[in-house]
């Protein structure tokens, strides 16, 4: 019952609330990794990452084999700047089910951050081959490719990621990259072009506080 009041407050929009009913039932019955995982997203929303981590955990202890805990967990271990701990439920979601290319793509943060530029290439690369659509794989690869002055390689990437991309800040931000690319390229008009259609997009992206650029 406390598990539902809270995935009905969360629908509603009203967090808050929906993180106390759920903290209440997950007291009340510790193996409900339903509960756990519904904590855990609800905390995601409220950008409280070490406690997400922890709910998580929660849903993991209690459902070791559901891949999708094991992505979140992974996920909020990341954002805690728990790399290690990421590396390990990152790999572990994937070996349950390799087709979550969100996964892989944290999969690959995780190797940048420890140093390993061509296992995260590699990790992105999958990513971006199972999800045409999901940008943030496409950005992380040209950026990637970029720092290596890979350049056309990062060209095609962006350009690849553009094809599908919809989110104006998205958008932005791979316009941008790309034009670095073709600027280095010595493609001063292209380049000229894409900075034009980054602060384009950039200025029409839906943000309460305005929106910016991602270096």
């Amino acid at each position: 019952e406390e598990m539902n009041k809270g995935v009905d407050l969360y629908a509603g929009g009203q967090y808050q609330q929906a993180e106390t009913h759920l903290e209440k039932a997950t007291s009340l019955a510790e193996e409900n990794y339903q509960a756990w995982y519904n904590l855990g997203i609800i905390r995601v929303a409220l950008k409280k990452w070490p406690e997400a981590a922890e709910a998580f955990a929660g849903a993991v202890e209690n459902k070791a084999d559901e891949p999708m805990y094991l992505y979140h967990l992974g996920q909020a271990q990341y954002e805690s700047g728990k790399t290690e701990f990421a590396l390990s439920s990152l790999q572990k979601a994937i070996e349950l089910n390799d087709r979550l290319y969100k996964a892989h793509y944290f999969l690959g943060k995780v190797y940048e951050q420890l140093g390993k530029p061509k296992e995260a290439a590699q990790a992105w690369t999958k990513s971006a081959s199972m999800a045409p659509s999901f940008s943030k794989s496409f950005l992380a690869l040209g950026r990637l490719y970029l720092r290596w002055d890979m350049l056309a390689e990062g060209v095609a990437v962006l350009e690849a990621g553009l094809a599908k991309a919809v989110a104006k800040q998205e958008r932005a931000d791979l316009y941008y990259h790309l034009g670095l690319a073709q600027e280095k390229q010595g493609n001063h008009k292209e380049a000229a072009e894409s900075y034009s259609e980054a602060i384009a997009e950039n200025i029409g992206a839906d943000s309460a506080e305005g929106s910016q650029i991602t270096l």
